[in-house]
Order: structure tokens, then C-alpha cells, then sequence
């Protein structure tokens, strides 16, 4: 919790856009309230998705309440706010776990993440093909649909036989030391698997929407059409760009504008739109998981 804090002191305190983020937000008018409103709704529903999709995964492990569940997302969020990739939520998440499954609770974390990935993969390839053709870019879609294409597949497949793998696994006596890990994940049916993959599309959904309403707050002008294809590549970029918490705002922030650039001159509230949607989708819910880790007795 203390990492956490001192990491987000670090990048406000290095942060060097203040000016121009004021600038920013002296140019909102009260017609932009209503897009933030719909950003703040869409917070609390984008983490009880998460939350639903963690208790679900878990159910073949250990019941717990959606209000567990919601806890331990939110702590999960504090632990990894300073690790790279945010690599750290896992192990945060599982501490509202029982003792003896929080090992194989990280593991069936994996798996959550792992149908998250699918989803963006699935949504985002297809968007980064339209993009590079659409801007004139060196790259040739026509050329690469294929591998890209056999890329979702070999990961879907790879997905969806996670179980059938394992129990392969086991059955050749390999990674013995692991036995009772790799006999929880043979648990997972196809259904369960593919439950978790809506659970990440419907959750997908709403921070896709969260950050076209954010844009549109910070009075980014840019049609329907060109913000799917433009949002999709973004969040598919930001996925597979390595980072800590205390760079991801700057990051997300020039990931922003080289990709909903092309549609839009207003460079500055493109890179608003970056850092704040970060702000509300993950210093927030820090904040709040710190609460809960606070009051833990672990």
C-alpha cells in the first residue's frame, strides 16, 4: 500500500502537463457534463463485471459473495498498482481466499486474464488492420490477415483446451510437484470457460464506452465508426505495452494520440482523455482497495 502511494505521489509530482490539462478543462462546458456522468456510472459496473468474472472463475475452487469478490478485485488493483503489468494483482486478489487455495486462486486469475486477452486480441487485430490501412501506414493488412488470424485461433484453441492440456499433463506424470494445480484447472468445462469469455466481452463493452464518453468530455470530436477501430487498437497497444503503474499514465496518454490522432486535431484533449481515464479506472479504485487492504487482518 505504501509502494502504491509513493508511486502515484511520484508521477503527480513529476507530471509536467498541468498546464495545458487545465487549459483543457477550462474549454468544458456544462454540455459535457452529461459525459461524465456516464463515465462515473460505467465505474462501479466495469469492476462489479471484473468482480462477477473473479467470483465465477472461482466457483470451482471456493464459494464466495459478490461483495467478496468486489473486495478482492479492488485489493488486487492496490498490489499491483506497482508492479510491471500490474503482475502483482493477483497474489493481492487471493488474499481474501482461504489459506490453502490461494495458490491455485492466482492461477485461476490467470485464466480470467487470459479471456480478457482473447477478447482484446479477437476486437483489437481486426481494428489495427482497418487503422494502419485506413492512415496510410507502411503496413500491408492484406499480407499479414492470415497470420494474424491463425495467431486468435492457435490462442483460442489454446484457450478452450487449457483443461484437456492439463489433464494430458497429469496423465503423462509430468510436473508432479503441481498435481493438485493442474487438477483444479481440469475442472473447467468449455461452458465455464466460455462464460468467462462474455463475462470479458460485456466488461470489454463498457471501458471501450467509458473512454469514447471521456473523449467526448474533453471535446474530441470523432464518429462512431472511426472510435471503435481507433479505441479497440488503442486498448489492444496499451495491453501488450510494458509498463508500471506510475508510467502508465504517460503512456496511456501517447498511445492515445497516436491513435485517435488521425481522427481528431485537439492533440490536447486526446491525451486528457488518455490520463484521465486512467485516473478514474485505476487511481480510484487504488484508493479504495488500499481501504480494504487496510482493514484486513491478514
Amino acid at each position: 500500500m505504501i509502494g502504491a502511494y509513493g508511486f502515484l505521489g511520484y508521477i503527480l509530482y513529476n507530471f509536467d502537463g498541468y498546464g495545458d490539462l487545465g487549459k483543457q478543462w477550462e474549454k468544458t462546458t456544462l454540455s459535457h457534463t452529461k459525459w461524465l456522468l456516464g463515465i462515473v456510472a460505467l465505474v462501479p459496473f466495469n469492476w462489479l463485471m471484473e468482480a462477477a468474472k473473479w467470483r465465477y472463475a472461482l466457483s470451482k475452487l471456493e464459494k464466495i459473495s459478490l461483495s467478496t469478490a468486489y473486495k478482492s478485485v479492488m485489493t488486487g488493483i492496490t498490489t499491483g498498482f506497482f508492479t510491471p503489468n500490474r503482475l502483482g494483482e493477483f497474489p493481492g486478489r487471493v488474499l481474501l481466499l482461504t489459506k490453502e487455495n490461494r495458490l491455485t486462486g492466482i492461477v485461476f486469475g490467470v485464466i480470467g486474464t487470459m479471456s480478457q486477452t482473447l477478447v482484446i486480441f479477437a476486437c483489437g487485430i481486426p481494428s489495427a488492420i482497418l487503422f494502419f490501412s485506413r492512415n496510410k501506414s507502411t503496413l500491408d493488412p492484406s499480407g499479414r490477415m492470415i497470420f494474424f488470424l491463425l495467431f486468435v485461433i492457435f490462442f483460442a484453441f489454446l484457450y478452450m483446451n487449457l483443461p484437456r492440456i492439463c489433464y494430458w499433463v497429469l496423465k503423462k506424470g509430468y510436473f508432479q510437484k503441481v498435481k493438485n494445480l493442474l487438477q483444479n484447472i481440469t475442472t473447467f468445462s468449455r461452458k465455464h470457460l466460455t462464460g468467462l469469455i462474455l463475462f470479458s466481452l460485456w466488461r470489454y463493452i463498457v471501458f471501450g464506452l467509458q473512454f469514447y464518453f471521456m473523449l467526448r468530455f474533453c471535446s474530441v470530436e470523432i464518429g462512431i465508426s472511426e472510435a471503435i477501430i481507433a479505441i479497440a487498437t488503442y486498448y489492444m497497444f496499451v495491453t501488450f505495452t510494458p509498463s508500471v503503474a506510475f508510467s502508465e499514465a504517460a503512456v496511456r496518454g501517447s498511445l492515445a494520440v497516436i491513435f485517435i490522432g488521425p481522427y481528431s486535431q485537439n492533440t490536447i484533449g486526446i491525451m486528457a482523455a488518455g490520463i484521465f481515464i486512467w485516473l478514474v479506472n485505476f487511481v480510484f479504485p487504488m484508493i479504495l482497495g488500499s481501504i480494504f487492504l487496510s482493514k484486513s487482518k491478514l
